[in-house]
């Protein structure tokens, strides 16, 4: 897969972390309420970067923690479910309402 800063998903925008420019799409609705980079930001910094880059700032509609908080509410999405989880996601959404 290409680096972020190389694929073309979405408009102009500058990069968060220096001056260079890099393609993006529209920033998550839940970016400042979703605690999922706050609490993996210390333990591993760079996946949680990473993430937080290509899912939250990037293609929020690929996130898994983003289709169940849609599905079933913010409260139903476990801390432990990463972006990239859609088997899991699948499974959350599967087993019915909370």
């Amino acid at each position: 897969m290409a680096p972020l800063a190389a694929r073309n998903v979405g408009p102009i925008a500058p990069h968060s972390q220096n001056v260079e420019l890099r393609h993006r799409m529209a920033d998550c609705p839940r970016t400042e309420i979703c605690p999922f980079y706050p609490h993996y930001a210390q333990s591993i910094p760079e996946q949680a970067q990473e993430l937080r880059e290509r899912y939250c700032l990037g293609n929020y509609l690929a996130c898994a923690r983003y289709a169940v908080a849609k599905a079933k509410g913010g409260n139903s999405v476990p801390i432990t479910l990463f972006p990239h989880q859609h088997a899991e996601a699948r499974r959350l959404l599967a087993s019915g309402p909370d």
